[in-house]
């Protein structure tokens, strides 16, 4: 019944090793069990000396390049190197490594918690460790110290200068020099809302980011259509991405198409490298999310309804909109996007309730709710939810108070003729109003090293009059 406070390290660190090789095997079925060993032998062998062995992008690869995004940049680095041996990461400085190739000075860093998939390097995360033979580096400007983006055209080269030490103290010994193109033309990157999106909210700002900087001789280029009201503008801190400031709501159940047309260019005269079209939708007024959800069993009894929705809601017709049956009276929390019901006393246990909104709910811009929207769950038990101390607990501190938490608001005036200490102790009762909690504090310190229990009967009444479905019981031991 007592818990354990550790489990033996030996037998996890051996459960560990064992399911990490057996998915070695899963994952790349061409490994057996001596190549596996014997990489994981040469990627710490102190008599192999460390050396570049793969790159992303590769020498002259010719992008674009799905490793670094401008439309996600944050999440992604700029360029990867695989070494034949663990590098210690704690050895690397910034001047280790220099990219040619930007109109200003660069400072390269390591780039933390990166996962990325490629049948070369597989599956990995790097540099989230001190030792790591798959390192990602980002390039940031030397005096603003924001990540830079590839420009259109130009040739990067990568140079790793000796220094960086492996996990056994070999240092890379001679430089490795590689080159690429990552953007070899103008493009579109990202899109919001995404293509395809049928979801949209109403209220979404919608904008394109290109893989260059822009000015607002691009605007004739750019069209949305259906056309609604609304301009396009540039944003002062990133000259790649695009708005379109819209003076009203997109209107419900419309599918938009935005397109940026094959004369487009940026800055520096680049066309567009071809034409692009995106779609999405904006989807009828509607629920997007209900709790509980429909056809749900053993909800709590002292829970809240609530609903989210797609647009601004009208606040003013929720109320009338709203009905609960059976009847059960309550309060509303209201916002922008979404509302809540809160019962004053809880649910009665073991009931179906059925939750409907009529079409009386409206969206800000008076949009009615198609049609009546409906869904049903069913309470569980009047129950304990927890306790503290918990049932097994060891060591437990002789001064602290016996808590109970239950899933609906109690009787407070049913907690001393349900509640039971062996050995018997005095104390007083902590109880509060319209609450679903009750204390007990021990007049004395409990006596050291000594098992209670504690039972709470079906005496225990809701504030809804049901009584605790059963007797509840949990036992602890105090500290020595």
């Amino acid at each position: 019944m007592f818990k354990k406070s550790s489990y033996p390290f030996r037998a996890a660190f051996v459960l560990v090793t064992l399911t990490l090789f057996l998915l070695a095997i899963l994952v790349f079925p061409g490994c057996t069990e001596e190549t596996i060993i014997s990489e994981i032998d040469d990627l710490s062998n102190p008599n192999i000396q460390p050396r570049v062995i793969f790159t992303l992008p590769s020498n002259n690869g010719v992008g674009p390049f799905d490793l670094f995004n401008r439309g996600d940049n944050y999440n992604k680095p700029h360029f990867v190197i695989r070494f034949n041996k663990l590098m210690n990461t704690l050895s690397f400085e910034s001047d280790m490594i220099k990219v040619e190739g930007f109109d200003r000075p660069v400072v390269v860093d390591l780039f933390p918690f990166f996962f990325y998939r490629d049948p070369e390097i597989r599956s990995t995360s790097s540099s989230s460790s001190i030792y790591d033979d798959v390192l990602a580096f980002s390039i940031r400007d030397s005096l603003s110290y924001q990540r830079l983006s590839y420009q259109v055209g130009h040739t990067y080269t990568v140079e790793v200068e000796p220094g960086l030490s492996d996990i056994n103290g070999n240092t890379l010994l001679g430089r490795y020099q590689f080159s690429f193109n990552a953007e070899p033309y103008f493009r579109v990157l990202e899109t919001y809302p995404e293509e395809n999106d049928e979801s949209v909210s109403p209220s979404s700002q919608i904008s394109i980011i290109f893989n260059s900087h822009v000015d607002t001789s691009i605007f004739p280029s750019l069209q949305l259509s259906p056309q609604i009201e609304g301009k396009w503008t540039i944003l002062s801190f990133d000259l790649s991405t695009v708005l379109f400031r819209q003076l009203q709501l997109l209107p419900f159940n419309t599918t938009f198409t935005l397109t940026v047309d094959g004369n487009a260019k940026d800055i520096y005269g680049h066309q567009i490298h071809q034409a692009f079209s995106s779609s999405f939708k904006v989807p009828a007024f509607g629920v997007s999310f209900n709790s509980p959800e429909n056809g749900q069993v053993n909800v709590e009894l002292d829970r809240s309804i609530s609903f989210s929705f797609n647009s601004y809601i009208d606040t003013g017709t929720v109320r009338n909109a709203f009905t609960l049956s059976p009847t059960v009276q309550g309060d509303f929390s209201i916002a922008s996007h979404n509302f809540w019901f809160t019962p004053f006393i809880g649910f009665s246990p073991r009931t179906i309730y059925t939750v409907t909104l009529t079409t009386a709910l409206r969206a800000s811009d008076g949009t009615s709710l198609p049609a009546p929207y409906s869904f049903s769950f069913t309470t569980g038990e009047f129950r304990v939810t927890s306790t503290s101390p918990s049932d097994g607990d060891l060591n437990v501190f002789r001064a602290n108070n016996i808590n109970a938490w239950f899933n609906a608001k109690i009787d407070t005036s049913s907690v001393r003729n349900a509640f039971t200490i062996n050995p018997s102790v005095g104390g007083t009762f902590i109880l509060y109003d319209n609450s679903g909690y009750f204390a007990f504090d021990p007049s004395l310190q409990l006596s050291n090293n000594t098992i209670y229990t504690v039972t709470i009967s079906t005496a225990l009444r809701s504030k809804h009059g049901y009584n605790l479905s059963s007797p509840y019981t949990f036992a602890f031991r105090t500290s020595p």
